[in-house]
């Protein structure tokens, strides 16, 4: 295993230290090209996982969703229920962030040129 983490931009070339469970990395520059809408978006879901963390932290009988009056253990804990529901969100928009990166744009030339006429 390699100890050095590249950049997720292919074009960019910075790499830094591993740590443990970090494959994909954003280095400050790259992460500025971004839309400010997406890096927005980032800072809105990083503190949810923070509320999720703490809310599980507070242990499985803390408001459990679906659960009746009178009969405890009924249903599932919110942090479980908010935790299956950010990590979709999650990983949908970190699938955005790597599209934007490896997609490669294509150049305006001559190439591009004879694409677009059908040669």
């Amino acid at each position: 295993m390699s100890d050095r983490t590249p950049c997720l931009n292919p074009r960019c070339g910075r790499t830094f230290k591993a740590e443990d469970g970090v494959d994909t990395v954003v280095c400050g520059k790259c992460w500025k090209l971004l839309p400010q809408s997406w890096r927005a978006r980032d800072k809105q879901l990083r503190k949810r996982w923070r509320l999720v963390d703490r809310i599980a932290a507070k242990g499985d009988g803390f408001r459990q969703r679906g659960r009746k009056f009178g009969a405890p253990g009924k249903g599932m804990p919110q942090s479980y229920t908010m935790r299956v529901k950010l990590e979709r969100i999650w990983h949908s928009h970190w699938s955005r962030i790597k599209a934007f990166y490896l997609t490669p744009d294509k150049p305006a030339g001559l190439e591009t040129f004879l694409e677009e006429i059908g040669l």
